[in-house]
C-alpha cells in the first residue's frame, strides 16, 4: 500500500494530507506502523480551539463533508461550536487544472459560499489554500481563513523534534511520486513552486508491495 511504499523510501513520518482519508483511516493505520502518522484534522482543530472562535465554516469535497470528520472533531473539542459545512466538489479539480485565480474560480466560489450565515473562521480542503485570494474576495477580511498545511507542518516538526529526528542537512531535495501521472500535476506544481517538478509514477511498485 501507499504507506508501506513511503516507509520503503526511508520516511520518518507520514502525513495523510486529506480530510476524508484522515477521518476514515487514520485511527486504523497509525498503530500498524513504527513511524508516526499524522492527519490534518487534529492539529487544525487544536489551533481553532486556541482562537476561541465558535462560528466555523467548512468547505471541502463531498466525501469529506459526508464523513463529518471535521464537524465531529470540532464539536467534540470545542464547546458550543456552530459548524456550517458545504460540499464544493468542483473546487479541487479546478485547482488541479490550475484554475485557482480566474473568473471561473471566482464564479464557483461565489456560488458555493452563498449559503453561509455569519462565520468567524473558514476551513477548507487541502487544495483550497491556493484559492485563498478568490475566497477572500467573497468573504471579506474579518473571517480567518485556515491554512491546514501550516498547522500540520508545525505538528510534524514538534513530533520529529521530540523524537530527535529533525534533519540536520540543510540541503533540500524533493521527490514526488504519483499513482497516476496522466494529469497536469507537473505543470501546475512547477508553476506554484517556481521550479521544474517531475513526478514519478509508482503504480508498478505499489502493485509489487500489494
Amino acid at each position: 500500500n501507499g504507506i508501506e511504499f513511503l516507509i520503503s523510501k526511508g520516511m520518518k513520518l507520514v502525513v495523510i494530507a486529506c480530510g476524508t482519508a484522515t477521518s476514515q483511516a487514520l485511527e486504523e493505520v497509525k498503530d500498524l506502523y513504527n513511524i508516526p502518522i499524522v492527519g490534518v484534522i487534529t492539529p487544525t482543530v487544536n489551533y481553532i480551539k486556541e482562537t476561541g472562535k465558535k462560528q466555523i465554516g467548512v468547505i471541502a469535497t463531498a466525501g469529506t463533508i459526508r464523513s463529518k470528520g471535521w464537524e465531529n472533531a470540532i464539536i467534540n473539542a470545542i464547546d458550543d461550536a456552530n459548524v456550517q459545512s458545504i460540499a464544493c466538489p468542483l473546487l479541487a479539480p479546478m485547482v488541479e487544472e490550475g484554475w485557482n485565480d480566474n473568473k471561473i474560480a471566482e464564479l464557483a466560489i461565489n456560488e458555493y459560499l452563498q449559503p453561509f450565515n455569519k462565520i468567524d473562521l473558514l476551513i477548507g480542503c487541502t487544495h483550497y489554500p491556493l484559492l485563498t485570494k478568490v475566497i477572500r474576495k467573497k468573504i471579506g477580511n474579518k473571517v480567518e481563513i485556515i491554512n491546514i498545511g501550516e498547522h500540520v507542518a508545525k505538528e510534524t516538526k514538534n513530533i520529529l523534534s521530540d523524537r530527535n529526528e529533525v534533519a540536520q542537512n540543510k540541503k533540500q531535495e524533493l521527490d514526488i511520486y504519483l499513482t497516476e501521472t496522466e494529469c497536469k500535476f507537473n505543470e501546475v506544481a512547477s508553476k506554484l513552486l517556481g521550479k521544474e517538478v517531475k513526478a514519478k509514477q509508482v503504480k508498478e511498485e505499489l502493485e509489487f508491495l500489494n
